[in-house]
């Protein structure tokens, strides 16, 4: 137990923003030793997803996914967006490029609060997002693949929303900065 502690004081202490790109993916794929606890690896093959009905989403072919990651680097660094919205596009983009054998959801779910910590928009190391998405009778894969297939961000955006309202309401949020989230009214 005290190795698993120890680890999620680290991961908690790892700041992607102080990476360059190179150094961001090295830091992905550090977080995700410690989620899947040395398990999983880059992926070489191809994957997707098969629905009940045989319908299947493919992720990108391995070939793309540095030049992926560079490009979500380069976007969250650059970009002008609210801190709220890097932080739904680093989720989306990392757990859509998919680019480990296991533990992308974990890894993603780790950049997204990484983010919002190092914008200074929420104190706690840790937010349930697993348990929310459990919840959601799988409206979260609906949110998610939307954003990723359409382009429409508002309803991934808008639920990733109420879940830190939700748990700022029990002091993980700071006050001041909760006014900046969708939804919040002033």
């Amino acid at each position: 137990m005290e190795a698993m502690i120890h680890s999620n004081e680290e991961l908690t202490r790892l700041n992607p923003s102080n990476a360059d790109a190179a150094g961001f993916i090295g830091i992905l794929e550090r977080v995700n030793t410690g989620v899947s606890q040395g398990l999983a690896s880059r992926r070489t093959n191809q994957v997707f997803t098969e629905g009940k009905d045989g319908s299947r989403i493919l992720f990108p072919p391995v070939g793309s996914i540095d030049e992926n990651l560079y490009e979500l680097w380069n976007w969250l660094e650059t970009s002008k967006s609210p801190a709220f919205c890097k932080a739904a596009v680093g989720y989306c983009c990392v757990s859509n490029l998919h680019p480990f054998t296991d533990g992308n959801g974990r890894t993603a779910r780790w950049l997204w609060a990484s983010i919002l910590r190092r914008e200074k928009l929420c104190t706690a190391p840790f937010f349930p997002l697993y348990e929310f998405f459990a919840r959601s009778r799988g409206s979260s894969v609906i949110y998610l693949r939307l954003a990723e297939l359409r382009g429409n961000w508002d309803s991934l955006v808008n639920f990733l929303a109420r879940i830190v309202i939700l748990m700022g309401e029990r002091q993980t949020l700071s006050r001041d900065r909760m006014a900046q989230l969708p939804g919040v009214e002033r």
